[in-house]
């Protein structure tokens, strides 16, 4: 009967001297994801093409080190909020919150301490079956990087023999504070180091994205996609959506589209996804590699998919195979709630509040076509 196995390793200390483990969640055919305990990282996911050959399928880092840095952030864990949120005061609960800015005047993927930049406590809480289960816990202290509130969070990775990754997230607070995880994994299915994902098909069944400002700052306004290179609901090429793709020089319509794009050079645009049954995961996007024939449906419980086409790899960073990661070399999928929601302008929001809990579900699941 195929099962699925975790083995463990050490992967280094930390510059400041923690032990960092890997753990393998290994299947029968040899499929397998990899994922540590530092960043709660998922480290490789291989996967077979449509001859049966494996590879690892997600862009990491060769060193525990790069993973310290990790400011492409790469397979990692990325709260209290993904996205970018702007830093002036604002009152939550009753107190004054300024978060820190990381990104030029901006508050991305919670700050330069967030949750890709710590350690957890991890556990084996499933093997030997079809499926198994790592889950990695940590408490966020109250102030850390200026969010209110200690937050115990508890991820919950898991890999199945039929070639699924899931990835689930519940967290509670002792105060109001802002909470929106996600996956930042960078995905190229021909194989991580395999060149650019210009080649790859994406379908995003969203009929409206967010605008944007100039520095990448969410305003909150819904676009139709309707007309615009972000129409991504019957499938596009992916290099037809980037600056001198066939189809924004062909653009008749989506000005703001077109610009953004330009100004990206890419996509990096947060979609919204239509809506679901709360006892359902909607379907978030499809992204095919012809030449391999390995595809990857996304689903999720979130309202919002970021897309970023790695518009800003520019070589200087290896992967896992030592191979430069150059422009386009993988595409990030990241399910999370609507960004820079610090006011509550949509639902479901970042806000968390005492005695509730946040609860947030993706599953990532590989074939071949």
């Amino acid at each position: 009967m195929p099962q699925v196995d975790v083995h463990t390793s050490p992967f280094g200390e930390t510059a400041d001297g923690v032990a960092v483990t890997r753990f393998d969640l290994v299947a029968s055919d040899g499929s397998r994801l990899s994922l540590l305990d530092y960043g709660a990282v998922v480290l490789e996911v291989h996967v077979p093409d449509r001859e049966g050959a494996l590879s690892n399928v997600i862009l990491g880092h060769p060193t525990l080190a790069a993973y310290e840095r990790n400011d492409a952030y790469f397979g990692a864990f990325v709260g209290r909020t993904a996205g970018r949120l702007e830093t002036k005061p604002f009152t939550l609960g009753g107190r004054t919150v300024t978060l820190p800015a990381n990104e030029g005047r901006l508050h991305l993927h919670g700050g330069l301490g967030g949750f890709h930049a710590r350690y957890y406590a991890a556990e084996v809480t499933e093997q030997g079956g079809e499926v198994a289960e790592v889950t990695l816990r940590r408490t966020s202290p109250d102030g850390e990087e200026g969010y209110p509130g200690a937050l115990r969070t508890e991820v919950r990775i898991r890999w199945s023999v039929d070639h699924v990754f899931g990835f689930e997230v519940v967290a509670t607070t002792d105060a109001p504070t802002l909470v929106s995880t996600t996956h930042h994994g960078a995905w190229n299915l021909a194989g991580e180091g395999a060149g650019d994902v210009l080649g790859h098909d994406l379908r995003v069944p969203a009929d409206a994205y967010l605008e944007t400002r100039r520095d990448m700052l969410v305003t909150g306004t819904f676009h139709p996609v309707e007309g615009t290179p972000l129409d991504l609901r019957e499938g596009v090429l992916l290099g037809g959506v980037v600056p001198g793709g066939g189809r924004l020089l062909a653009a008749d319509g989506g000005l703001d589209a077109v610009r953004s794009l330009q100004r990206c050079e890419g996509i990096d645009h947060a979609f919204v996804l239509p809506p679901a049954p709360p006892e359902w995961l909607r379907e978030a996007a499809v992204l095919v590699d012809p030449a391999s024939g390995r595809r990857l449906r996304v689903a999720t419980s979130e309202p919002v998919l970021q897309v970023y086409t790695g518009n800003h790899l520019d070589g200087s960073l290896v992967g896992r195979q030592g191979k430069p990661l150059g422009k386009y070399g993988g595409v990030a999928l990241e399910p999370q709630r609507f960004p820079n929601s610090v006011k509550g302008m949509h639902v479901p929001s970042a806000l968390l509040d005492v005695g509730e809990v946040y609860a947030m579900t993706t599953t990532y699941a590989f074939d071949v076509v």
